[in-house]
């Protein structure tokens, strides 16, 4: 017993640097490098094939990646990702600064960017990879694979919950260190670890890591002494994210837009004038604002505003808990600590979901318009916020006279300007008024049982900067957005798809298919054949449960870690059911597994509900990933009989 339990020490340590070491560089890359944004999963893709790859060496007769066993070049390779990651917000700091105008030149070096980063992760994981094979082959193959998973789950909820506590790079690096050491026995890693780490903190020691994005406060350089030297600007992931100011009454407010010229290109001062324009039409639209709920209430400045008006109560629902934490501390007003504000951190749709007040005035505010994650991303974290159901919910949670409005930064050319009107509409039944900034682009949209036209066209009148937004023809058959595909920054360039395509090709797709012919010389193609096809469905499972479940949690990091946790989790339980029971037919595991996906093709998370939060929870993840336990079955029936068992543990989840 000691004995198999010293053969399993080395292998659950290793499995937990792999799938440490992994979340890390998904999560760094995906803030510092915009390119990796907008190809999702591609580092986890690029790490998969080349673990793999690391893996098959080790069945092999002959000696591939013998130049990769330097740790010389390992460490090289490592500080070469370190690099890009200090780099590539610098560069974007200098494209702003210059105004680049050559767009391919950006594209270059964001790609460029990419390949060094990639390469350098081949080259680590391969070798990460040569060392997980052997000692994978010195225990039972489902023992192993147990202790690969158990590993893997240790890993992924140990970054998990270090994130929940907003530690930044430093501190990942500094505890993959202290793995690397328990691995490897040997202190000159730890100390090099220390050496990145200590140059991680001298480049981002002032930024803060909350479990969603990279935030820096930067004071704002406005010549105006009504706005106070305590305001200031917040960038989300190294891009623009919103103001905090000091906010006040109307007359004053007014006062204030009114001394902002045109001619002011102070970028501060233009945004400020926009941001106390758009709070102020709401209240003047709408009947009556007493209780208000602000959905994105950011550090505060809605809040705030809403506060001046004499409101008796304010639901601020906010997800980021640091962004929280600003506007009580940080923003001069301080308006989360006033008791009429009730701070809620969560989701905007969770909190729709079970929201049982009615409200007089309903305000979206700039939920993340391109910041947190850039707009080609595909899921964000605002995807849900903007569909037909959840402008549904806020009907709902509207009293009879009550005001809805959605508060964007989109050009109203724009197709996203389209969708999100067509998405009212749909909702609605009727198209929602839609004010727009003649001199920037943004749009104000408002909606809901108390709008009165005569107040908005008297607002326009009065306003010589705004007018009113209608659809060109083109734009009226924009889709609108829904949680069946909630993709509202989504849109197919021919030239954007190309470059996807070919970096796909050459990331992925080719390092693949040199594995899986390398593996055909060895009279493996049907068993290889097999499993290659269980870890695609098993990839596709996973990718789909981040998505489903984001509905249900809000499109975020820690969503997607919990994903992959539990993923991790049901393949273990799948892997002991299968150890307890030698006889699994698979002919009856796969006719379950049909069932269980079947179920949950139909299920979709309601968008109210009177059920408790915890049953909800429960049913949506048990209805969700019954698929993966049953297919981490399959895959542990078809893997126990494995001629060589490692070859197919291409990926520490899989």
């Amino acid at each position: 017993m000691r004995t198999a339990l010293g053969r399993s020490f080395p292998l659950f340590w290793l499995s937990f640097f792999i799938l440490f070491l992994e979340i890390m560089a998904i999560r760094w890359m995906g803030i510092e490098m915009p390119t990796v944004r907008v190809f999702p999963n591609i580092i986890m893709m690029v790490i998969l094939v080349a673990t793999s790859a690391g893996l098959l060496s080790n069945n092999s007769k002959q000696e591939k990646f013998s130049l990769l066993k330097s740790p010389v070049l390992l460490w090289i390779c490592g500080f070469f990702i370190l690099g890009v990651l200090i780099a590539a917000p610098q560069l974007h700091l200098y494209e702003q600064s210059i105004h680049l105008s050559n767009q391919w030149l950006e594209i270059v070096s964001s790609v460029g960017f990419l390949f060094l980063a990639v390469i350098s992760l081949f080259v680590i994981f391969i070798k990460l990879g040569t060392l997980l094979g052997p000692l994978f082959n010195d225990l039972p193959p489902l023992n192993a694979y147990a202790t690969n998973l158990m590993g893997s789950i240790a890993g992924t909820a140990t970054f998990s919950i270090i994130s929940c506590f907003a530690a930044p790079p430093y501190i990942w690096l500094l505890i993959a260190g202290v793995i690397l050491f328990i691995v490897s026995k040997k202190p000159l890693h730890l100390l090099l670890a220390f050496l990145f780490s200590a140059l991680a903190f001298s480049f981002n020691h002032t930024s803060y890591w909350s479990p969603y994005s990279k935030l820096d406060v930067l004071p704002l350089k406005v010549n105006n002494p009504i706005l106070t030297k305590d305001s200031f600007m917040v960038n989300s992931n190294n891009y623009y994210f919103h103001l905090a100011v000091n906010t006040f009454s109307t007359p004053l407010l007014r006062s204030f837009v009114s001394t902002i010229k045109k001619t002011d290109n102070n970028f501060a001062s233009q945004l400020a004038k926009l941001y106390f324009t758009w709070l102020e039409i709401p209240y003047e639209c709408a009947p009556c604002a007493d209780s208000v709920l602000i959905l994105g209430a950011g550090s505060g400045n809605d809040a705030a505003f809403a506060l001046s008006q004499n409101v008796s109560h304010i639901d601020a629902v906010e997800i980021d808990p640091i962004i929280c934490n600003f506007g009580k501390t940080k923003h001069p007003n301080h308006p989360y600590l006033d008791k009429r504000v009730s701070l809620h951190n969560e989701d905007a749709r969770t909190f729709l979901r079970y929201a049982k007040n009615k409200y007089d005035l309903i305000e979206f505010a700039f939920l993340d318009p391109g910041s947190t994650l850039c707009s080609s991303s595909f899921l964000r974290v605002d995807s849900y916020v903007y569909t037909e159901e959840s402008i549904m919910a806020v009907l709902r949670c509207l009293k009879p006279q009550g005001l809805a409005s959605i508060a964007f930064a989109p050009d109203q050319q724009n197709n996203i300007t389209a969708k999100i009107y067509n998405t009212i509409k749909a909702a609605w039944g009727r198209p929602p008024i839609t004010i727009i900034n003649k001199s920037r682009k943004d749009v104000l949209l408002l909606f809901g049982p108390g709008l009165s036209e005569e107040k908005v066209a008297s607002i326009i009148k009065n306003s010589p900067d705004l007018g009113i937004w209608t659809p060109s023809v083109k734009q009226i058959s924009a889709p609108a957005v829904t949680d069946q595909w909630p993709f509202l920054y989504t849109f197919f360039d021919n030239n954007a798809v190309a470059l996807y395509l070919a970096i796909l090709f050459a990331l992925v797709i080719l390092p693949a298919l040199v594995i899986f012919m390398s593996q055909k010389k060895d009279g493996n193609i049907y068993e290889t054949g097999n499993m290659f096809l269980l870890g695609l469905a098993f990839m596709l499972i996973e990718t789909k449960s981040i998505v489903q479940l984001s509905l249900l949690f809000g499109a975020t990091w820690i969503v997607s870690a919990a994903v992959i946790a539990m993923v991790l989790f049901l393949a273990l339980v799948a892997n002991l059911i299968v150890q307890k029971n030698k006889q699994m037919p698979l002919q009856y595991l796969y006719a379950v597994l049909t069932l269980a996906i079947f179920f949950d093709y139909f299920f979709s998370v309601p968008q109210a509900t009177d059920w408790h939060p915890l049953l909800m929870t429960f049913i949506s993840i048990l209805i969700t990933c019954l698929p993966i336990l049953f297919s981490g079955m399959i895959f542990s029936t078809c893997f126990r009989n494995a001629k060589n068992p490692s070859s197919y543990l291409v990926h520490p989840a899989k």
